[in-house]
């Protein structure tokens, strides 16, 4: 009700003359994405990446190339993704805008792990940390989206030990996360480098994960999410219900837009 309120309230002003283009086009995308309306939200994205060339500030540009990329790459365009990622780190990184180039560093490296172009995961997350550090960013966001992907390259390369480092990074600098997805985030990286060591906390923290599944239309972590369900229960009773988790949700939901991950597939059948 309240997302629907709020587009009402876009579309009262959109062809007034004074209008934002670039707020509009943003608002647009925002609402087709969450609604899960493929077709407009991929317009949405073309609108928002073409009026980004356009606006003389350059942290919001690089914002909506990457909230394009973001769609793009949801709904099955991972080609138009990169592009406009590309696309936001030779602006920033030819104004000096430090944040942002680190910011498209971790796009970058989040497609190259869907498409498990490993050494590409390696060398955009090594960017992004170097820049970081040289430029002392102080954005949460930064620090955690790096170890985030991080946890799950290691996992991907059999690295179980760095892979508990970044998570326990993750699961610290969001430790003050309550709900939604800063909550599924740190459980998702926590319960998937467990190891085996089941307790109470960690099987409460594994059923609300499972119930979170599906709840959002748009959500692009989701198959993390569902990637942590089944290590976590690898070699258990519990992992037969992971499995008809992961199925039902791949077979009837917004997640079919998308290329199943490999390493999501992979574990399905293991």
């Amino acid at each position: 009700a309240a997302l629907e309120s709020a587009f009402q309230s876009v579309n009262a002003v959109r062809h007034s003359a004074d209008i934002n283009k670039f707020d509009l086009y943003r608002a647009d995308l925002i609402y087709y994405a969450t609604v899960a309306d493929r077709d407009m939200a991929l317009t949405c994205a073309n609108e928002l990446a073409r009026e980004s060339r356009t606006v003389n500030d350059v942290a919001l540009a690089c914002t909506g190339f990457r909230n394009a990329a973001s769609v793009y790459s949801y709904f099955g365009a991972p080609g138009d993704a990169q592009r406009v990622l590309h696309e936001s780190r030779a602006l920033a990184a030819r104004l000096e805008y430090s944040a942002q180039v680190a910011m498209a560093d971790v796009g970058l490296a989040e497609m190259s792990l869907q498409e498990m172009d490993m050494d590409g995961v390696a060398a955009y997350l090594e960017s992004a940390e170097e820049t970081i550090i040289r430029n002392d960013v102080k954005a949460l966001a930064h620090t955690v989206d790096v170890h985030f992907l991080r946890c799950w390259e290691r996992l991907i390369v059999g690295d179980r030990q760095g892979a508990q480092r970044s998570a326990k990074v993750v699961v610290r600098k969001l430790h003050a996360a309550k709900e939604g997805t800063s909550l599924w985030t740190a459980t998702s990286v926590k319960l998937a480098t467990q190891g085996g060591a089941r307790n109470r906390q960690s099987e409460k923290e594994f059923a609300a994960l499972r119930l979170s599944i599906g709840t959002r239309l748009f959500y692009p972590y989701e198959q993390f999410n569902l990637c942590a369900l089944l290590l976590y229960t690898r070699n258990t009773p519990m992992h037969a219900q992971a499995q008809e988790t992961v199925r039902s949700h791949l077979d009837g939901s917004a997640a079919s837009y998308r290329t199943i991950w490999p390493y999501l597939n992979s574990l399905r059948t293991n």
